[in-house]
């Protein structure tokens, strides 16, 4: 525990025995659909199983998720409640102030939504960084930033935990 409310942790977020993990997606919202990548999206899917992409596909139902958009569904296999997945900014150049909002919005819309709910703890990744580009310093500030906005607004005792690859 880094300070009140938030935990830095590395590891395996699929193992995590929180309430809420937060999946980094694309925009299909479907899971990664290439069986040997070892991005966040195809391993939340694959150890949760294939319940988790047929309430997906029930709640999208073919339409793509904006980016900053949350889906809610079980967790099936997975020792955590639910899943939120969201889908981050794709970087191919530099990071826009609109790149910057909508990482912003992953965040604070997965948090909103478990504070909502009432959960007590909700595990993070770092959304946006693999695959997609994101400088990981510049997505540090505005994951730590957004969370400490909603803490401030919010009167929670829910656990954020970072859950960090590298």
């Amino acid at each position: 525990e880094v300070e009140d409310h938030i935990i830095l942790w590395q590891g395996d977020i699929t193992t995590l025995k929180c309430d809420v993990i937060v999946n980094a997606g694309n925009n299909q919202g479907l899971g990664c659909f290439n069986p040997d990548h070892i991005c966040i999206d195809n391993v939340i899917h694959t150890n949760a199983g294939m319940r988790l992409r047929l309430e997906c596909n029930d709640i999208l139902k073919g339409r793509n998720l904006s980016n900053g958009e949350i889906i809610v569904c079980d967790a099936y296999n997975l020792p955590s409640k639910k899943v939120i997945t969201t889908v981050g900014p794709e970087i191919y150049e530099s990071v826009t102030e609109q790149d910057e909002k909508d990482l912003s919005n992953c965040y604070k819309n997965a948090l909103e939504y478990a504070i909502r709910e009432g959960y007590q703890s909700i595990a993070l990744p770092s959304i946006s960084t693999g695959l997609f580009g994101y400088p990981i310093h510049e997505a540090k500030v505005i994951a730590y930033h957004t969370v400490k906005e909603i803490l401030k607004k919010y009167d929670t005792n829910i656990k954020i935990i970072f859950n960090v690859y590298s």
